[in-house]
């Protein structure tokens, strides 16, 4: 249970065009692509083995994504396209996907650790983006779900597609929770815990300096990633209201404490992170733009409201310094939560 919860709630929805996600039972699914049908895609590597790759994961007697997928619905199209890395056969890809109301596109990596990890570019493979072609081409809505050990550059993919499944290395019960989450017997509430970058060598961070957000030379090369830190898409809705501090300046040995009102404003159950980030406006080094200082995970029915509450130590405001040692300094902050924003003081 605990593994299938781990799972449930780390699965990262980046994407839902025209509520593309949660998928009809009763309309033809096609299932597609080397990681659908894989227990080593989801559990990666140091799982029973040092790289993954070894039978023995395959012996778990737990369910890949299209076993489990076929426990929703039975008569689900499932294309074998073999192992990652392997050639495949593209010529009955045209033909079921004419058949389908939606395809979901299983991509990835080989699970790898320590130096056979190592890569020298974030692109797929080129027969994995063989592959992404000839679906995305069909004309039929795309579910791309990424199961990979880090951010592979997906932007040629992620524009075409209908909606973006972040699922990187769930487990042995990621294949139920992954299916659970596709058919909306589950909720995601997954939030991305890196910056995915949108190009390579396009690395810069959600906390860079203001100065990175557009670029050293004016142009595209500042901060413009995939999908930033801290994104995560519901089935339901969240609405931020009266984000209250409790008085505007602190000292530098007090806690600063905050609230705000989140509210569910769909019509499902949905789990929901809020995130305090904080911005240094003026300091003898250049600030980031926020950073994120605390946060919460909160499960609201549908039309509930609750007041969420932070207590946040001014110490934990420090960066360091010139000097190379940790320091606050006195000045001006803003606090940002769910859009909202209020300013403080640091005497």
């Amino acid at each position: 249970m605990a593994a299938f919860q781990s799972a449930l709630e780390s699965i990262t929805l980046l994407k839902n065009e025209g509520d593309a996600l949660p998928l009809d039972r009763d309309e033809p699914i096609l299932v597609i692509g080397p990681a659908a049908n894989s227990m080593s895609s989801l559990n990666g590597a140091w799982s029973r083995t040092w790289q993954g790759t070894d039978s023995l994961i395959e012996q778990e007697g737990h369910l890949t994504l299209v076993q489990s997928m076929r426990e929703h619905d039975p008569d689900l199209r499932f294309l074998e396209m073999g192992e990652l890395g392997v050639v495949h056969d593209l010529k009955p890809v045209e033909h079921l996907a004419k058949t389908a109301s939606a395809i979901v596109l299983c991509l990835g990596e080989t699970p790898a650790t320590e130096k056979p990890g190592d890569i020298r570019d974030l692109e797929l493979d080129e027969l994995q983006l063989q592959l992404a072609e000839r679906v995305l081409s069909s004309g039929k809505p795309v579910v791309l779900v990424l199961l990979e050990d880090r951010p592979r550059v997906v932007s040629h993919i992620a524009a075409r597609s209908a909606a973006v499944i972040m699922a990187y290395r769930p487990g042995s019960e990621g294949g139920r929770a992954l299916s659970d989450l596709l058919y909306g017997k589950e909720n995601f509430s997954g939030k991305l815990p890196f910056t995915y970058p949108s190009a390579v060598n396009d690395l810069t961070t959600y906390d860079h300096k203001h100065a990175e957000t557009i670029g050293p030379d004016w142009g595209p090369t500042g901060f413009r990633p995939q999908w930033e830190f801290g994104l995560g898409l519901s089935y339901t809705e969240f609405e931020y209201s009266d984000l209250q501090l409790e008085k505007e300046s602190y000292g530098l040995e007090e806690t600063i404490e905050l609230s705000v009102v989140v509210k569910n404003t769909g019509d499902r159950s949905g789990k929901e992170v809020v995130q305090v980030y904080i911005r240094d406006e003026i300091a003898s080094i250049t600030p980031p733009v926020k950073r994120l200082r605390d946060f919460q995970k909160i499960e609201l029915a549908p039309g509930e409201e609750r007041r969420v509450s932070f207590s946040i130590p001014v110490e934990d405001l420090a960066f360091v310094g010139m000097d190379g040692k940790w320091i606050v300094e006195p000045g001006w902050f803003t606090v940002m939560v769910g859009g909202l924003e209020a300013g403080f003081i640091i005497q």
